[in-house]
């Protein structure tokens, strides 16, 4: 009898690799999954840092007062301000910016929202988006809720 040359693969190669695949990717998801949120972690808190950085920056600038929340935003913060926190250009405006671009985005929600909070710590940061901000202290949150 004369050998045939074989030229594909059997089904039952073929199921092997396709199971060995499988078992893989189910090791191999979970732990990306993780690794994806370790660093949304890790740049939340970079992004936290870097913002009330600026704010006790500006607080120092400025005797002791913390920027005020407009339109969701902290605009003294990226802008040029007077002694009494006025936003304008010139002379007459020597401090800050103190984050150059806009406020940083919290990665765990994609948003750069500011929520001015009346009670510090706050209680409902699980279901807020962006950063929750106490003006009297200056004092920022992130925001836990998923977009």
């Amino acid at each position: 009898m004369r050998r045939r040359n074989r030229a594909g693969f059997t089904i039952v190669e073929l199921m092997i690799v396709i199971v060995a695949m499988t078992i893989l990717a189910g090791i191999l998801v979970p732990q990306v999954e993780q690794s994806l949120q370790d660093a949304n972690s890790s740049a939340m808190l970079t992004n936290l840092y870097e913002l009330t950085n600026a704010i006790e920056r500006y607080k120092m600038d400025h005797n002791g007062r913390a920027p005020d929340v407009v339109n969701a935003t902290l605009p003294q913060l990226v802008q040029s301000t007077d002694i009494d926190g006025n936003i304008g250009q010139g002379s007459g405006y020597p401090y800050g910016p103190y984050i150059l671009g806009k406020i940083p985005q919290n990665p765990m929600n994609g948003s750069a929202r500011v929520k001015e909070i009346l009670v510090a710590p706050p209680t409902n940061a699980q279901n807020e988006i962006g950063w929750l901000y106490y003006p009297l202290t200056g004092q920022v949150w992130a925001g836990e809720k998923k977009q």
